[in-house]
């Protein structure tokens, strides 16, 4: 699904003007689908990997995905820094821009992701006498009544939490940078390809240490207080509280400097806002240490929970609420 909406984003001056609203919709449809294909990752790895090595597992899984946050910014800088539109043969509709060749790169991993799938990834043994749709559901009902309740429905609750927040964060970051910092385009590029690459290059170093330091329950529920401790720390840097990390306001269009002079004077004098290089460093370190941290130690916590039964339908439950938490963050930030 995500190689055919990649086809679709490369090919969308094909279809008629009035089409491609529609078109767009599909699109990320067939992305949003594809990402859905991430439950039976997580789900696959609690039945390739022993209760001993969960937490290296989770760390590995980790670590593959915050390798994207350091180069996926790189790849989205360096294109933009592609002048202007080229087609290609001189075809109208085949065209390389900044907008055009992330997403081819998207289509040739999305083919290589899929040979890996079929020829790499090894599917358990499935049991010869496989029991029937009716008593397999009666056999998850009672797995389900067997387990800690109380605790399973913590772990759906914080990570929905963890959801809701990541998706803001998303959602709001472009726009939060470009009014806080009052900066062009350029700049809003910049700033986030430094700030994505410093998170990631933090993260990846912090999902190493998991898979080398990790290795109980009681280490991954350290670890994730320590996680939401690095997030309060990471907000607090992104908001002027301290002096040492702020600076005065810069003025975002010097004609109207007479009109601001005199409506804002009383407040001129105090207003602050974050140092960028500052944010960047501290509340981009902070992120890159928190979001793996959390992530690895809750899979982890939640995996030991459910013990030995089969994880497929309490992983699935947990994405399913996960991702329905998800829905109000774009409609709240609009």
């Amino acid at each position: 699904m995500q190689t055919f909406g990649c086809f679709l984003y490369a090919f969308i001056e094909i279809f008629p003007e009035c089409w491609r609203t529609y078109i767009w919709l599909l699109i990320f449809g067939l992305h949003a689908a594809a990402k859905g294909a991430n439950t039976v990752l997580v789900s696959y790895v609690p039945r390739v990997s022993s209760n001993k090595d969960r937490i290296k597992a989770y760390s590995f899984l980790s670590g593959a995905e915050v390798l994207a946050v350091v180069i996926g910014p790189v790849i989205q800088f360096a294109c933009h820094l592609v002048p202007g539109v080229t087609e290609i043969l001189g075809v109208r509709w085949l065209k390389i821009s900044e907008y055009t060749v992330p997403i081819w790169l998207c289509c040739c991993l999305s083919i290589f992701n899929l040979i890996c799938v079929v020829f790499v990834m090894e599917e358990p043994p499935v049991e010869s006498n496989a029991k029937i749709l009716r008593k397999t559901l009666a056999q998850a009902w009672d797995e389900i009544k067997n387990t800690d309740s109380v605790l399973v429905s913590i772990c759906i609750l914080e990570k929905c939490i963890a959801a809701f927040g990541c998706t803001t964060i998303l959602t709001l970051a472009p726009p939060l940078i470009v009014k806080t910092f009052n900066i062009d385009e350029s700049g809003q590029s910049l700033y986030t390809t430094l700030f994505q690459c410093v998170s990631g290059i933090c993260a990846l170093v912090t999902a190493c240490l998991c898979a080398k330091a990790l290795n109980s329950s009681h280490l991954s529920s350290k670890a994730f207080l320590v996680s939401l401790i690095f997030f309060i720390a990471a907000y607090f840097f992104s908001i002027p509280v301290f002096s040492f990390y702020s600076r005065p306001v810069t003025i975002a269009d010097a004609m109207d400097i007479e009109k601001i002079l005199k409506t804002l004077m009383p407040i001129i004098p105090f207003a602050v806002q974050v140092n960028p290089w500052v944010w960047i460093v501290t509340s981009g370190s902070l992120i890159g240490m928190a979001f793996p941290l959390a992530n690895i130690a809750h899979d982890t916590i939640y995996s030991q929970i459910l013990g030995g039964i089969d994880q497929n339908v309490f992983t699935g439950l947990m994405v399913m609420i996960q991702n329905i938490c998800m829905i109000p963050v774009p409609l709240l930030a609009t």
